[in-house]
């Protein structure tokens, strides 16, 4: 009979090997090996099919070449500029350079063009560039209106200054007849003649190409000492006054006071 309490025995092929016994031997088991999963952040899966991201290239702008151009130009203004006489090279430069600075400017405030900096020091640096070269041009114009006069006061030193006729040897004075005086000689004011205005008729026939006048401050006959002279052909009249020295003139009609 069978125990009712014993479990029920489940009936084994008959095996093809040999049995101990009488009774069969079953083959060995062996547990399974546990599976393990593992855990995987999310998207990981998709991320492995993914092909890699490519890195992204940084967006360049273009260099400000405006203002690198109005760098270039101040700082060859400044250099020329302190010297005078390239004051006008130094002007043009700084000019331009202003111009190419405030282009600059504007480009970088719009964002088509980076590194404004360098636009504002072009700008400043030209502006001192055109101060320089107007400072510059005005020392030049100076200088170059003194080295005139200077030339003029030395071509002019061994020349008579007010007539380009050369004015005759002065003759020895002669006496005046009466209210008259003769048409050449040099006369002492306050001996020879009186102050007053005098008038003569004009150049003698022959002589002389002119009648030549000229009160002097004395009577050495020295170009500095001419106050004022002239020369005629015709009529004229001249006032002596009685700060002059000596009244000198020659090649003309005799002189008769009016006054």
């Amino acid at each position: 009979m069978t125990n009712p309490s014993s479990p029920r025995q489940r009936p084994y092929p008959p095996p093809p090997y040999p049995t101990r016994s009488g009774y069969p031997v079953p083959p060995p088991r062996y547990p399974a090996a546990p599976v393990r999963f593992l855990a995987l952040p999310p998207n990981t899966v998709a991320a492995q099919h993914q092909p890699p991201a490519t890195p992204a290239e940084p967006e360049s702008k273009p260099r400000n070449a405006f203002g690198m151009a109005a760098l270039v130009l101040a700082a060859v203004g400044v250099a020329l500029g302190l010297v005078p006489l390239t004051g006008f090279i130094a002007f043009l430069c700084g000019a331009a350079g202003m111009v190419f600075g405030f282009l600059g400017i504007a480009r970088a405030g719009r964002g088509v063009a980076d590194n404004p900096g360098i636009s504002i020091a072009g700008t400043v640096l030209s502006t001192i560039a055109l101060v320089l070269g107007i400072w510059g041009v005005m020392v030049s114009a100076q200088s170059a209106a003194r080295l005139s006069r200077d030339l003029g006061a030395l071509s002019s030193s061994g020349q008579q200054p007010v007539n380009p006729v050369a004015r005759p040897t002065p003759l020895a004075p002669k006496p005046m007849l009466g209210q008259q005086l003769a048409g050449n000689g040099t006369y002492v004011v306050g001996t020879d003649i009186q102050p007053g205005s005098y008038r003569t008729a004009g150049r003698v026939d022959s002589g002389f190409p002119h009648c030549y006048w000229s009160r002097n401050l004395d009577a050495s006959g020295e170009v500095d000492s001419i106050v004022a002279n002239s020369t005629t052909d015709g009529p004229t009249t001249v006032t002596v006054k009685p700060t002059d020295g000596a009244f000198h003139t020659s090649g003309c009609q005799p002189w008769t006071k009016v006054n």
